[in-house]
């Protein structure tokens, strides 16, 4: 590698309007054209995570350095109509629902995350699902002024909200 080495790490993310279904196809970084069954499990997730969680007797798990991420059985939907994630509770079978916030991550035991996000410019809220998998954006090297530095600025800046005419 060079002095003039650089990249980013870009993670997907989309727009899920106002509600989510965890749907495992879509969950990828890579859409497999039939439906995928999802292999992902809770306990897996939680045994894996460890002592880094907190258990809640409502079947779900927070992060003990991070509490506003929350861990959620792999069959969980989440409405904004509702300000509701739903999902079964793993040892119990019953369903079980939490409250969504603003300013908290709901993840998928497969790492994909879901928050609620209010339109840059508009009185709306979102969802917003991001997947788990980054791609790796790498410029191997560059003369100066080569644009290294614009792999890991945001784009946000250059896109315009507003009516199309």
């Amino acid at each position: 590698e060079e002095e003039h080495a650089g990249g980013a790490l870009a993670f997907k993310a989309a727009n899920l309007g106002e509600n989510f279904v965890a749907n495992a196809r879509y969950m990828q970084v890579i859409v497999p054209p039939k439906a995928v069954k999802n292999t992902y499990k809770f306990e897996d997730a939680i045994a894996l995570l460890g002592d880094t969680v907190e258990i809640h007797p409502e079947g779900y798990a927070t992060d003990k350095k991070f509490p506003h991420m929350h861990i959620l059985p792999e069959d969980m939907e989440i409405s904004l109509q509702t300000q509701e994630a739903t999902f079964t509770d793993y040892k119990s079978g019953e369903k079980k629902s939490l409250r969504v916030l603003p300013n908290h991550v709901y993840i998928h035991p497969s790492g994909y995350k879901v928050r609620v996000s209010k339109h840059p410019s508009a009185d709306k809220w979102r969802l917003i699902g991001t997947l788990a998998e980054p791609t790796f954006c790498h410029k191997p090297s560059t003369v100066s002024g080569g644009g290294k530095s614009e792999i890991s600025k945001s784009l946000e800046d250059m896109v315009i909200h507003g009516p199309i005419f």
